[in-house]
């Protein structure tokens, strides 16, 4: 059967005479057990997330470290070979160097500077 939109109006009245009649206290009840594990989970989740942020932090740090690291060495071994390239292209042109004044000097008729022993022919 259905109610009558009076009947309606009444009870809801009636129910919000109930809950204005109670007091505050009352209703500022503890919270369930359903409640308080709600928030020791909640707790538990803060807490893996602070950590597992902490440990995400540390890992960032550790890798951008290394790249650090590896960069320096990087840098250091290109200034290595650099230097080392510039010191062999010197010698070589020091070498080409001497090689030319003698062909010079021996086309000019300096003997004691052609085919001198292990350099090869001069005159050539």
């Amino acid at each position: 059967m259905a109610m009558k939109w009076t009947d309606r109006i009444s009870r809801a009245a009636l129910g919000a005479l109930i809950i204005a009649s109670v007091p505050g206290a009352a209703l500022a009840q503890a919270p369930s057990d359903a409640q308080s594990g709600t928030a020791r989970l909640n707790a538990e989740q803060v807490a893996r997330a602070k950590a597992e942020e902490a440990d995400y932090a540390a890992r960032v740090k550790a890798a951008e470290d290394s790249v650090a690291r590896n960069q320096a060495e990087f840098e250091a071994q290109t200034a290595a070979y650099e230097k080392a390239k510039a010191e062999a292209a010197t010698r070589a042109t020091e070498i080409r160097m001497r090689w030319e004044a003698d062909v010079r000097a021996c086309k000019n008729g300096d003997r004691s500077r052609c085919d001198a022993p292990g350099r090869g022919s001069a005159g050539e």
